[in-house]
């Protein structure tokens, strides 16, 4: 993981790689606010750039896909949240039909624009 955050890293100017895990973080949902950490000002500075990097789609796939994410239960039971997908899961649909308003996404989304 720490070499796909450094490829990503590159592609803004080599900045560092906990400013691009932390972006991230606030790429992935809207209300997130990461609670960070260091022992020196440098780090701060550092997790302070996370603020001005926008990842793109590509990106964020790019860095999911290093690494397959396991869920665990009851979520690989239940399914994806249709607030996410906006469809509902298999475990609803078979019991009546459903209808979903997608969830808000980050202030960071690539769908922005911004």
């Amino acid at each position: 993981m720490s070499e796909a955050l450094g490829k990503v890293a590159k592609e803004y100017g080599g900045k560092p790689i906990t400013a691009i895990a932390l972006a991230y973080v606030i790429a992935k949902a809207p209300n997130v606010f990461p609670l960070i950490g260091g022992r020196k000002v440098k780090h701060l500075e550092e997790n302070i750039q996370a603020l001005n990097i926008r990842l793109t789609t590509e990106q964020i796939e790019y860095l999911e896909s290093q690494k397959q994410f396991e869920v665990g239960f009851p979520g690989n039971f239940i399914g994806p949240d249709p607030k996410v997908t906006g469809k509902p899961s298999p475990l609803l649909a078979s019991n009546a039909p459903y209808a979903f308003v997608r969830s808000a996404t980050s202030i960071t989304s690539p769908e922005l624009n911004w």
